[in-house]
């Protein structure tokens, strides 16, 4: 199935439809070293907030999507199976100023997504969360101009 394809297919089915996400990952110890994304549906209108590395949560921007942002969003969970991470809860508890994250996501069918780690990542970390900072920082760099 081709990617188009895939984003057509993510489209009808409502039942994977994203109700609601929160990421959240470290970068470092100093001070705004996290990065914080979530994405909220209430009444049928979605609301996306970003606050990358090095911006206090005062300055996070807050704005609206549409629907084509939440399909982007849902496929990136869908494609790199983010669901087989429920209940993800590992850490290295011998490392001290570690890295950290914590994804939280619902959908319209009630299925949800749990997941945090401390010096230790699921499969496909990395992957999601280049694919979540492209997302949502495309939203985030204009305003910032």
């Amino acid at each position: 199935m081709s990617f188009g394809s895939f984003l057509q297919w993510v489209r009808r089915s409502k039942m994977m439809q994203l109700t609601y996400l929160t990421f959240y990952y470290t970068t470092g110890t100093d001070i705004n070293a996290s990065v914080n994304y979530a994405l909220t549906e209430q009444e049928g209108r979605y609301t996306a907030v970003i606050c990358p590395r090095g911006v206090s949560a005062e300055h996070a921007i807050v704005t609206e999507v549409g629907e084509n942002f939440v399909t982007e969003v849902t496929s990136v969970l869908l494609q790199y199976h983010v669901g087989r991470w429920n209940g993800f809860d590992r850490s290295r508890k011998n490392v001290l100023d570690g890295n950290s994250f914590t994804l939280n996501a619902g959908f319209t069918s009630g299925k949800s997504i749990h997941a945090h780690g401390y010096m230790w990542w699921p499969k496909h970390f990395r992957a999601v969360r280049d694919a979540l900072d492209a997302c949502f920082m495309r939203l985030y760099l204009p305003s910032s101009q």
